[in-house]
């Protein structure tokens, strides 16, 4: 019964993702509910609704969870969504100090509701990492159908259509968005970092 039900659940959800109903889902993290909102918007949301908290990049999430060695920063480049964020927040202890850097403007929009949402404490930097601080650069977001709406594949280097790159076939926009340099980030925080 346990299996039929979770494949109708499965089955249920991947439905409604398919018609991209804005719904909400909480899973389980370290004995808290953290609650991921427009789970149609992104695949790792869609993957944490489908499979759970280890549903998405289950090595890393892990290694995050139970990380045993001393912390003080852990940095969240790229962040997206914030999944890894919200995992540093609730599983490394509040002494670390937790920071997200994020250039796309809609997934700063989902990393401030996660953190509202859910009481977290982490910083948010809406920047993209560069070798630079202080730049207005390019930034090449996929436009398809098939493109996530908090887009994973956002980049300062393009690699979508005409480009030869790895996204060759995914149309795209460009936004302009700050830089900021890892160096320049961790001289905000102390160490030892992850």
């Amino acid at each position: 019964i346990r299996k039929i039900f979770s494949l109708c659940r499965q089955v249920f959800l991947k439905t409604i993702i398919a018609l991209r109903i804005p719904f909400r889902i909480d899973v389980n993290l370290a004995e808290r509910r953290i609650v991921f909102d427009d789970v149609a918007s992104s695949y790792i949301t869609e993957q944490i609704a489908l499979f759970g908290i280890d549903g998405y990049e289950y090595e890393l999430g892990k290694f995050i969870r139970s990380y045993p060695f001393a912390l003080s920063t852990f940095i969240d480049a790229g962040a997206n969504i914030g999944f890894y964020s919200a995992i540093g927040s609730v599983c490394l202890g509040e002494e670390v100090q937790v920071t997200a850097i994020e250039a796309f403007p809609n997934n700063v929009a989902y990393l401030e509701r996660l953190k509202k949402n859910n009481h977290l404490k982490f910083n948010i930097i809406p920047k993209a990492l560069a070798d630079s601080s202080g730049r207005t650069m390019d930034f090449y977001v996929p436009t398809t159908h098939r493109s996530s709406k908090l887009a994973p594949a956002a980049s300062l280097i393009n690699s979508f259509k005409d480009s030869g790159g790895v996204h060759e076939q995914t149309d795209y926009k460009v936004i302009k968005v700050e830089t900021i340099t890892m160096n320049d980030v961790l001289a905000e925080h102390s160490g030892p970092y992850l």
